[in-house]
């Protein structure tokens, strides 16, 4: 999965003319979580109960990844 997230972001950089690109995860979800830190993305906040999800109100995680300097 790293390999494949690697290429699209890449991608999104170089074919696309991106400057950064935003992930917003589920805080429980470790896996993706462990996955954006892999691929360079940084965490740049938490937000409490903004998403309403199935009934309740959800928190969500935030990373960001800025483009390589060339």
């Amino acid at each position: 999965m790293g390999e494949a997230f690697s290429a699209v972001t890449g991608a999104g950089f170089q074919r696309s003319g991106f400057n950064s690109i935003e992930a917003v995860t589920d805080p429980l979800n470790l896996a993706s979580s462990r996955l954006l830190l892999r691929c360079g993305f940084i965490r740049k906040g938490l937000f409490k109960e903004n998403y309403f999800w199935q009934g309740e109100f959800v928190d969500s995680a935030v990373y960001s990844k800025v483009a390589p300097k060339q």
